[in-house]
């Protein structure tokens, strides 16, 4: 399930190299079948159809709840749901015991504070107070004399939506405005000319950008990286329940 779904993420993005608004039905059946795969594998699942193109359909089989210890998967699969409105499965990984991800040791610190941040701003029984208390933790953690990634990686690529997500509790608009321009630069900056799948689409600030909208925050349509029929709701369309 895990290569399942490490292929259709990778299939979803590089659908947008040649539909960047996904526009197609297509490349809205490659993001949904990339949501469906997440969340079985972080969640389990019930039996239920996957679209894999315009005649091909495959059955996803009853699929039980054994998430693995791997954050950026999780990262990956709360992204997606997040884009394609899925509430349910939005609500459905942030139950992952924080305990199974720490088990990955192959990330630093500040991407589970993250994801605990995330865990928490989803559950109904947190207040924002203690969003807030994690998202500076989180911020804390991300800097150069704690985290080993990249620096160069942290900033450009896994800082965005943290940063993001600050503006858009802080409801600035204007400056959430401001800095999803400069995350969606510094995804292009950092993938330059690769025709690499992750290089299409900014999937982590598409996430942050994509709750924005719903809260009202005016986003400029037609930017980089940022499927505008996805982010406008345009192109979503139903998924079968999880």
């Amino acid at each position: 399930m895990g290569s399942a779904f490490d292929a259709a993420v990778a299939h979803a993005h590089a659908r947008c190299a040649t539909d960047p608004r996904a526009a197609h039905i297509d490349t809205w059946n490659a993001w949904a079948t990339a949501v469906q795969l997440g969340s079985a594998l972080f969640a389990g699942a019930q039996p239920q159809d996957c679209r894999l193109g315009e005649d091909l359909i495959r059955q996803l089989p009853a699929t039980p709840a054994t998430p693995p210890a791997d954050a950026r998967a999780w990262l990956d699969a709360l992204y997606l749901a997040i884009v394609c409105r899925e509430g349910e499965r939005v609500r459905r990984p942030c139950q992952v015991p924080l305990e199974t991800l720490r088990q990955d040791d192959s990330v630093d610190e500040y991407v589970l504070c993250w994801i605990d941040t995330l865990q928490t701003y989803f559950s109904e029984r947190d207040s924002m107070d203690a969003v807030v208390e994690k998202l500076v933790a989180t911020m804390k953690a991300s800097g150069p004399d704690v985290s080993h990634a990249p620096m160069e990686f942290v900033n450009g690529i896994d800082y965005q939506p943290i940063s993001l997500f600050h503006r858009l509790i802080a409801r600035e608009h204007d400056i959430f405005a401001k800095t999803l321009a400069e995350a969606l630069a510094e995804h292009g900056s950092h993938w330059g000319e690769s025709a690499a799948p992750r290089a299409q689409v900014a999937l982590g600030p598409m996430a942050i950008a994509s709750l924005a909208f719903d809260h009202g925050f005016p986003i400029a349509p037609d930017q980089p990286h940022l499927p505008l029929f996805l982010l406008n709701r345009e192109r979503i369309e139903e998924i079968p329940g999880p």
